[in-house]
């Protein structure tokens, strides 16, 4: 351990003077949490991440910490964000974690890096997400990858096809907008003999360009400005349809 300790001190001379942080061995113990965090995991994700570090004997991932004056007599490191990791570890019973510590000059900048690490994360594209998912053979990494409650929200009955790029339109409904909408989704499924298993339809770009074409006319010929307004009256145009096609059946 003192033969790392003296290769560190050699490596953070370098990473100082490049501007990165330094690198820290320490017992989890001796991280301490900040009296309040914003992010919360629950209990079931939180125990999938202890296991996760149980079975790997490691962190993956390295929490950011910092230490004061009064720290580096005691041996003391103060937590900016991993504290989940680090208390994984602690639960985990690790001897040893890896951290990385830098030297933030108040408060402000400490309490600013914990809000951006935990608020400043991307989304998952759902159907590369499961693709990847798929790819796992061994059904201990597949528990392991912790994204199985994300597995199941997909209902996709094949992808066995090239998406390519694609685009989004996003849906936000009132109570009775979105009953009105299922029971239009599912006359017109009726209507026209299609059957969906998902919420989500996925369909070429050249569709979706027409629906928004579509929309675009119907809110120009009728001097709507918001998309949801637009939208509405196309489901007007839409039921209308519908009616007309039952009337000319009978």
């Amino acid at each position: 351990m003192e033969d790392l300790k003296k290769n560190l001190s050699l490596v953070n001379e370098q990473t100082r003077a490049m501007g990165f942080p330094e690198i820290a061995i320490v017992n989890p113990n001796d991280c301490i949490e900040q009296e309040k965090n914003a992010r919360y995991f629950a209990p079931e994700v939180f125990q999938q991440l202890v296991d996760n570090v149980k079975s790997d004997g490691r962190l993956e991932s390295i929490p950011l910490c910092y230490q004061t004056e009064k720290d580096k007599e005691n041996g003391k490191y103060h937590i900016i964000s991993g504290h989940h990791r680090v208390s994984a570890a602690k639960q985990a019973g690790l001897g040893f974690i890896m951290i990385f510590v830098i030297h933030p000059k108040n408060r402000d900048e400490i309490i600013a890096k914990q809000l951006s690490h935990n608020s400043l994360v991307g989304k998952d594209d759902k159907v590369i997400l499961f693709e990847l998912f798929n790819e796992i053979n061994n059904i201990q990494q597949k528990i392991s990858s912790g994204i199985n409650n994300e597995i199941e929200k997909i209902q996709y009955t094949s992808l066995n096809f090239h998406l390519g790029n694609f685009k989004q339109f996003i849906l936000l409904f009132s109570c009775g907008e979105e009953e009105r909408f299922d029971g239009l989704m599912t006359e017109l499924e009726n209507t026209v003999q299609v059957k969906h298993d998902s919420a989500v339809r996925i369909v070429d770009n050249n569709c979706f360009d027409k629906f928004a074409d579509n929309l675009r006319k119907i809110k120009k010929a009728k001097n709507i400005k918001n998309n949801a307004v637009g939208f509405t009256r196309m489901m007007e145009i839409v039921e209308n349809y519908i009616k007309k096609y039952d009337d000319e059946g009978k």
